[in-house]
């Protein structure tokens, strides 16, 4: 039976999972859809990335959606969103705070968590927070 979660338990999977799928909208009005490592933090979703399609998108257009599920079984899951707008972290110390905590957290999982810990080469390298607005979930058992 499908059920929506009340928002506690959506932030709940949201705290859990480490991966999601951001979205935001092309320049050209296209949806766009990517997968990112993620960190929950002070009730809001950092993400970090090279320069590229999505923060030529986010730059236009700031609003962006954060979504992620946790699946047990085809029939047995839960998946949450989060809804706000984009903010580029621009203080290097907080951009450091945050590149650290995602070094910890996925150990070399992608080229740019290799990237951070090897060199802490921090060029280009972007650190955005998505500053939720609402959330919602569903779920399935």
């Amino acid at each position: 039976m499908i059920k929506n979660l009340d928002e506690k338990a959506a932030r709940k999977v949201l705290k859990e999972q480490r991966i999601g799928h951001l979205g935001c909208v092309l320049e050209s009005g296209e949806p766009y859809i990517v997968p990112v490592n993620y960190l929950f933090k002070d009730d809001g979703i950092y993400v970090h990335s090279l320069p590229g399609q999505k923060l030529d998108a986010l730059r236009v257009n700031g609003k962006i959606c954060l979504q992620t599920e946790k699946i047990e079984k085809s029939c047995q899951w839960q998946s949450a969103i989060a809804f706000g707008e984009f903010q580029e972290v621009k203080r290097m110390n907080k951009k450091i705070e945050i590149l650290k905590e995602f070094s910890a957290r996925f150990e070399r999982l992608t080229p740019v968590e290799a990237m951070i810990e090897e060199q802490w080469n921090l060029g280009g390298l972007v650190v955005f927070r998505l500053n939720i607005k609402r959330i919602s979930g569903m779920a399935e058992s």
